[in-house]
């Protein structure tokens, strides 16, 4: 099961994203699922790093991937936009689990 995370902060706001393991729909290569949250995942960490234009720190490893936006300075519209994509991300994570009965995707919600 591939296990998903947006870390948020004490306020609400998000600054990170994590998914492991792998989702056992199929066979390494072959698995649907595990390739839609790693397009999510990496969408996520391109939009933030071309578009937004914020640094963040990421592991693109087999069965891992994490991103987490860097301290630093934010304008409002790079908050707004840091927002709208992990929460994005989840989105997507949450309807990819629940189309396929949450028997390979779980998505915590975590601080």
């Amino acid at each position: 099961m591939i296990t998903v995370r947006v870390k948020r902060n004490p306020d609400g706001f998000p600054y990170a994203l994590s998914s492991t393991g792998h989702a056992g729909y199929a066979e390494p290569g072959q698995d649907i699922m595990c390739a839609a949250v790693s397009a999510l995942a990496t969408t996520t960490l391109s939009a933030l790093t071309d578009l937004i234009k914020v640094e963040v720190d990421y592991v693109l490893a087999e069965g891992e991937i994490y991103c987490e936006v860097l301290e630093q300075a934010l304008t409002d519209k790079q908050r707004e936009g840091i927002q709208l994509l992990f929460d994005t991300f989840e989105l997507g994570c949450i309807q990819l689990a629940d189309s396929y009965d949450y028997k390979y995707i779980k998505v915590v919600k975590a601080r």
